[in-house]
């Protein structure tokens, strides 16, 4: 987690800022080390010993290059109030699917840095949707977070290596903060209980794995949300957190699907008192029915 704490920008999170910033070099570090330990390969065309080939990362590159509203493909947000979402390409165009399951699910941290950058140009953009501009606070980014097993069997938040990534490199806009507040609960008020994903796993249903596919396809949009309803909570026991006068705040996530992880997301932050002006997100999975 890395903050800025700087006069203009000490906000309510001065606290173990250093710690934090020390705690995000090191992890980076590690993954980096890990990274070089393990065979690599282009998740793109396959070619190994390569990271990601030329013509993949150009193609990544062009995928993502124009960032676009992307709210309208996502049936599982409420109308009302609405959530402008930005995302910067397609889930199923230039190969992102590829690239972003490799990163997250098969440890490929490597591919941070295109990740982050197609990821920097969401945020940009998602914060001029969000008059950020405007303002004069700085602006808050909240990583959507993932469940606990999720994290033990990765050994990484990937939104959250992405953002650091991001925010090292100088892709995110002038006066942006890291806002760790949101994490998941082990039993979600009105989600399934702990024994449900053991008893999954006894019936042979598969949990939630590739964006657009398997469980993703067979979910339908009310038994996502009521999946999600509840799971997550800011970490300062639900009490208000106090947000600086003139910020904006950005929900980010990695995929876009039916958007009930970001509608969950800016339900524990409103019971928190945090206001959420957008969110951004790498790539977003079309709706049925309008193809690549």
């Amino acid at each position: 987690m890395e903050l800025d704490t700087s006069p203009r920008h000490r906000g309510p999170w001065p606290r173990f800022a250093r710690l934090r910033l020390l705690a995000g070099a090191v992890e980076a570090g590690i993954l980096a080390f890990l990274a070089l330990l393990l065979p690599v390969w282009c998740p793109g065309c396959g070619r190994i010993d390569v990271s990601l080939c030329r013509r993949c990362a150009a193609r990544l590159r062009r995928a993502t290059a124009r960032p676009f509203a992307a709210e309208a493909s996502a049936p599982g947000l409420p109308v009302a109030p609405a959530l402008a979402v930005t995302a910067a390409g397609n889930y199923r165009a230039g190969r992102t699917d590829a690239v972003l399951l490799a990163f997250k699910d098969h440890g490929r941290t490597d591919l941070a840095p295109p990740v982050a950058a197609a990821l920097g140009r969401a945020v940009a953009v998602a914060a001029r949707r969000a008059g950020a501009q405007a303002r004069d606070g700085p602006l808050l980014l909240v990583a959507v977070p993932i469940r606990r097993r999720a994290r033990w069997r990765r050994g990484y938040h990937p939104v959250g290596v992405l953002l650091r990534s991001a925010l090292r490199r100088g892709l995110l806009p002038p006066g942006t903060v890291l806002m760790p507040c949101l994490t998941t609960r082990w039993w979600p008020a009105l989600g399934s209980p702990p024994w449900a994903a053991g008893f999954s796993s006894l019936t042979g249903r598969r949990g939630m794995r590739r964006p657009g596919a398997g469980a993703h396809r067979g979910a339908g949009r009310r038994a996502r949300a009521r999946r999600l309803a509840g799971s997550m909570r800011v970490r300062r026991g639900g009490r208000r957190i106090p947000v600086p006068p003139g910020s904006v705040v950005l929900l980010v996530d990695d995929v876009l699907t039916t958007g009930a992880t970001l509608a969950e997301a800016r339900r524990a932050l409103a019971a928190a008192g945090v206001p959420v002006h957008g969110a951004a997100v790498v790539a977003a999975v079309p709706a049925p029915g309008r193809g690549r």
